[in-house]
């Protein structure tokens, strides 16, 4: 019998690798690389957080008002387990657990499950600020700043770089899913005034045109995401030496979905732009082999061999 590492019980524990393994193999793989105790409060982070979003991106049922049940239904429970310390779910039980033990505040969870009962009712955001302050902070950003009790760290600083670095996935997020989002969901996730002024419509959505104002918003994303990825970096150097590896991995794994799309030329609707497994199972490897100066040398060094452009 498999033995979990303190506070949480290995059943559970199980649950949520499991969950985390199935719906997102860059991140399991780099989870692999914290010592047994931060790994396991990373896997069941990682479930707590799928479980809520599963519900409002791939319901059982579609109607609203069965996503709006569903959803306030599993916050109900959440609520309860959070109030006991324990629960008879799984995922909720060791989400108790997580949040008490490392001490992640609640506002975490009600700025995350705020942005998830959004999902269900805010489908376009006017600004890019607007993006960022109401639906990225709870969405993405907020997972940041719980790794951060996780590993221990408090320094403002590094919280606000840690922010900087979920907002940059989520960007990555939304520019890989952009076509999905919308005919599936009815949802943009770039702000309405850089579509008008970078000429993209929403027929060039739905009808997946990659049009030179298609290109200018995606390059505006882009280097976005990149100016944050940037800021990210000056916080994972101030990680305990513990979590720099598997941070930095999921940096570079997700990251390079960016040039993944340039190097599909913008096609975001047709090409799903993802990291292979062979080229995940590499950077694994020289993320274990290496210890490098700067996050910049690793980089050029994989995207030369690769021929692809420099972040």
């Amino acid at each position: 019998m498999s033995i979990a590492p303190y506070p949480f019980r290995a059943d559970d524990v199980a649950i949520c690798a499991a969950i985390q393994k199935k719906h997102a193999t860059s991140y399991a793989m780099a989870t692999r690389l914290f010592p047994p105790k931060e790994r396991a409060a990373v896997q069941v982070l990682y479930a707590f957080v799928r479980t809520a979003d599963d519900l409002v991106d791939e319901p059982l049922d579609p109607d609203p008002q069965a996503m709006h049940a569903a959803l306030d239904a599993w916050i109900s429970q959440w609520e309860d387990a959070y109030a006991a310390g324990t629960s008879e779910d799984p995922v909720l039980r060791a989400s108790a657990t997580l949040f008490h033990e490392f001490g992640i505040p609640l506002s975490y969870a009600d700025a995350f499950l705020g942005a998830m009962r959004l999902d269900l009712t805010k489908h376009r955001y006017g600004s890019y600020a607007q993006l960022l302050h109401d639906y990225v902070y709870g969405s993405a950003a907020i997972i940041g700043l719980s790794l951060c009790r996780i590993c221990g760290i408090q320094d403002p600083a590094t919280l606000r770089q840690a922010q900087s670095l979920g907002e940059a996935m989520q960007l990555t997020n939304f520019l890989r899913d952009m076509r999905e989002d919308y005919l599936d969901r009815g949802r943009i996730y770039l702000a309405e005034e850089d579509m008008v002024a970078c000429g993209v419509s929403e027929a060039d959505i739905a009808e997946g045109n990659v049009t030179p104002g298609v290109i200018r918003l995606l390059t505006l994303y882009i280097a976005r995401a990149r100016a944050l990825y940037e800021e990210a970096d000056l916080g994972i150097q101030a990680l305990p030496p513990f979590a720099r590896k598997p941070v930095r991995l999921s940096r570079i794994l997700y990251s390079r979905i960016l040039a993944t799309i340039e190097a599909n030329h913008y096609d975001v609707f047709r090409r799903r732009a993802r990291t292979n497994d062979g080229m995940k199972a590499l950077l694994f490897l020289k993320t274990l082999l290496f210890s490098l100066s700067s996050m910049s040398s690793l980089l050029a060094l994989e995207l030369a061999e690769w021929g692809l452009p420099a972040f």
